[in-house]
């Protein structure tokens, strides 16, 4: 089964060594991430909170996560992945 889920910039590490995004969560959640089919959707504040609220981390638009010192350039909202 395919399926689209967002993953917020804040929730993603990256190795420089082997030059890719790693994600801290278990296969399982990942799987159980909120869907989207219509990437509009991204758009949306409430499902854009819906999937910082997911992954644990503060929507990149909060006070709190303005005073967070980020390694990753969020500024641009949840990043699209596909999951087979």
């Amino acid at each position: 089964m395919k399926k689209k889920v967002a993953v917020p910039y804040s929730a993603l590490s990256y190795d420089k060594e082997k030059e890719y995004f790693t994600c801290s969560i278990n296969k399982d959640r990942f799987a159980s991430a909120p869907e989207f089919k219509d990437e509009a959707v991204l758009q949306d504040k409430a499902f854009a909170e819906e999937v910082y609220r997911y992954f644990g981390q503060q929507p990149y638009w909060t006070e709190e996560s303005m005073a967070k010192p980020n390694s990753v350039d969020d500024s641009m909202g949840p990043g699209a992945w596909h999951i087979k």
